[in-house]
């Protein structure tokens, strides 16, 4: 980096230029591959009911439908400056997607079970599955595990989870403290997820607080664990976060088409806790906008622009746990970047600002380890 005249100009390589705004390829701490393509945003009355819709779209999809999802998912990422993605997915297509694309990210097998009877099998078909994906990871593709959340994982099974996590030290991530119809579940043992519970035999869970110190109690919280969501998390709950060495995903996008609320962005900063910014998935939000994300949380802590920028690059990258590799442009980390359109004349200080508003049609070019893999003028040769 740097003038033109201190660039070395090899004369076997191409050279490129493009005018705009230089960054760091942007992270996205959550993201659902597999369901990109099986439909835009759909609203029901309930968080409950939505779940449902979920479940049954997943049940409907092909593993090839998934797998189409996921690649155009990973395509659609790219034309918004995504260039690491945290990935939520039962039906590993995502990592398929991903390891054929040549693309870079943590791909988390989700697991289910809230039955404590069903953890033995649970637990089973997990190490399979996690063997197999490890066994077909590409180079840039870590493996990771996902109890789902606690309406949908016995507290035994979060045990089990941790332990398994620990023991092949594979991250974590999870569902938590997203909507009051959890809460009302763990708080009180009422709402839909307890009726539906009950119906299906299976017992409650011991109460506590808050859903956050429920799975805290249960053992499943540690250093290499990313909690999504977070909304209805108080103050004593973001001091178990920190406490346990958490990092955050939030997804203000999904939480407001949900009607959960906002994340306590405010809070979460005075702790330091890494947390970055997500798009769930594109049943919820539709595309995978991170500029979006962060404008709708520009306004929540009153954050300048450049500390915005950090929380999409940065520090997500820490919260994923490649802090070491990716989120910043210096000797030693990927090539990941992004050139966002701006006026040439825009002074430096409105810059940030500026590439915070930016259009989907503004991300000019993304590359991934230096391998130019969205371009709106295809067709020119060259790396950066």
């Amino acid at each position: 980096m740097g003038p033109p005249a201190a660039i070395p100009h090899p004369a076997d390589v191409p050279e490129h230029t493009v005018t705009g705004a230089l960054l760091p390829g942007l992270v996205n701490t959550h993201a659902h591959l597999e369901l990109h393509a099986l439909g835009g945003p759909v609203t029901h009355p309930t968080f409950f009911d939505w779940i449902q819709h979920v479940r049954r779209a997943r049940e409907a999809c092909t593993p090839e439908d998934c797998l189409d999802s996921a690649r155009a998912a990973v395509r659609a990422g790219w034309r918004y400056g995504i260039t690491t993605v945290a990935d939520t997915g039962a039906s590993g297509a995502g990592l398929d997607a991903l390891t054929e694309l040549g693309g870079r990210g943590v791909v988390y097998q989700e697991v289910f079970g809230p039955d404590p009877a069903q953890v033995p099998q649970a637990m089973a078909n997990l190490e399979h599955r996690i063997e197999a994906l490890q066994s077909r990871a590409g180079a840039g593709v870590v493996v990771g595990v996902s109890p789902h959340a606690p309406y949908s994982v016995s507290g035994s099974l979060y045990r089990a989870v941790r332990q398994l996590a620990t023991r092949h030290q594979l991250p974590v991530a999870m569902h938590l403290a997203e909507s009051g119809a959890e809460s009302e579940l763990v708080v009180r043992g009422r709402g839909p997820f307890a009726a539906l519970w009950t119906r299906r035999g299976i017992p409650l869970p011991r109460p506590a607080r808050t859903p956050v110190e429920y799975v805290h109690r249960e053992g499943g919280l540690g250093p290499d664990c990313l909690v999504v969501h977070a909304v209805t998390a108080d103050d004593r709950d973001l001091d178990l976060l920190r406490d346990a060495g958490c990092g955050l995903a939030l997804c203000p996008g999904s939480n407001r088409v949900h009607g959960h609320g906002v994340p306590p962005v405010a809070a979460i900063e005075r702790r330091g806790l890494p947390w970055g910014l997500g798009t769930d998935s594109a049943l919820s939000v539709g595309d995978p906008d991170l500029f979006r994300e962060a404008r709708l949380v520009r306004d929540l802590a009153g954050l300048a622009p450049e500390e915005i920028l950090h929380h999409l690059t940065a520090a997500s990258a820490e919260a994923i746990g490649l802090g070491g590799q990716i989120g910043t442009i210096e000797v030693g980390k990927w090539a990941d970047l992004v050139v966002v359109a701006i006026p040439p004349s825009m002074p430096l200080s409105q810059v940030p600002a500026a590439v915070l508003d930016a259009a989907p049609g503004d991300v000019l070019e993304t590359y991934l380890g230096g391998r130019r893999v969205h371009d709106v003028h295809p067709g020119v040769a060259g790396s950066v």
